[in-house]
């Protein structure tokens, strides 16, 4: 349903998954992490930003405990922490934590790891959220140079960083104005 932009029933079934899962298996089994996960994005994506930021925060208490602060679910988690936040008005709160996230990963994964890559993206967005339209551009500029190296050239997520790019390029240019 997330994919299908559907969040609110995607909130539905992830909650009906979570309290089944919890049940079964118990708050901390791999599938019930994962769709807590999933209930984050869907209540990020419906709007619900504080009830995902509570759902998230909880999630990363677990995941960095249990998996460590450097397994790929937990910075997973973080990136969709620090997205509830921008979402939900706490944006300098976003952009510090996707900052950090992006230092951790660049680290751990190198600079044109896909989700390296994605979360240049998110922080390019924070940015524009906050008004900060150049840093957007540039964020974004780095963003398409780098996913050039890694995807073809038609390919569909180098079409959509071209848009982002000509969006925050044409708000960076009226704020001149």
């Amino acid at each position: 349903y997330l994919h299908l932009t559907q969040p609110n029933r995607a909130t539905v079934h992830c909650e009906a998954l979570v309290e089944l899962l919890t049940r079964i298996e118990g708050p901390h089994s791999d599938r019930t992490m994962i769709w807590r996960g999933f209930l984050g994005r869907a209540l990020t994506e419906g709007r619900r930003e504080l009830e995902a930021i509570e759902v998230l925060s909880e999630l990363l208490v677990d995941r960095d405990r249990l998996l460590g602060s450097e397994h790929r679910q937990t910075l997973t988690t973080r990136g969709n922490l620090a997205r509830a936040m921008a979402f939900g008005g706490r944006i300098s709160e976003g952009i510090l934590a996707g900052e950090q996230l992006l230092t951790d990963r660049v680290r751990l994964f190198g600079d044109l790891d896909p989700s390296t890559l994605d979360t240049i993206g998110h922080l390019a967005r924070f940015h524009y959220l906050a008004g900060n339209y150049e840093t957007a551009v540039e964020l974004t500029e780095e963003q398409l140079d780098k996913r050039s190296r890694v995807f073809r050239k038609r390919d569909p997520i180098i079409k959509q960083t071209r848009y982002n790019l000509d969006v925050y390029r044409s708000l960076a240019s009226r704020a001149e104005d």
